[in-house]
């Protein structure tokens, strides 16, 4: 069975409860590696600069950042492993990907997490409407409360 290693498990510890929980479950059924969980203003400015995210991290802040009233990330990024499976490396592998979060998803939903992932912003089932696509990305559905 695959385990997370001492990276994975330090960046999980940064999540909130119930991503910790969904990838807990998960690593029982498939390989994967926690590349981030809780970011921090500089990381999220730096993502930002880059295009890697459309959150600048003051006026639109990441589910990723942590504050004192919320210490634990609502969001975490994912990588499927190995990182090069036949030859083909994971980032030029959609369908792969494309497995592995519907996997994520599925467990999510098993386990009673709603999840959004970085390919269905929207949660309607259709990834055609996605103008930015961050594949490892997963955050919890906030409650209509």
């Amino acid at each position: 069975m695959p385990e997370f290693g001492p990276q994975s498990l330090a960046n999980l510890a940064t999540c909130d409860p119930d991503l910790q929980r969904v990838c807990r479950e998960a690593i029982k059924f498939v390989d994967f590696s926690v590349i981030e969980g809780a970011r921090t203003y500089s990381r999220q400015a730096h993502l930002f600069k880059f295009g890697k995210s459309r959150l600048d991290g003051v006026a639109n802040r990441s589910k990723h950042q942590v504050t004192e009233q919320q210490p634990l990330s609502k969001a975490i990024d994912l990588l499927p492993y190995p990182a090069v499976l036949h030859g083909k490396n994971i980032w030029n592998d959609s369908e792969r990907f494309l497995i592995f979060i519907g996997m994520i998803i599925g467990v999510g939903r098993v386990h009673g997490v709603e999840l959004i992932s970085g390919i269905d912003w929207n949660c309607d089932g259709s990834t055609a409407d996605t103008d930015f696509r961050d594949m490892p990305h997963f955050q919890l559905m906030e409650s209509e409360s």
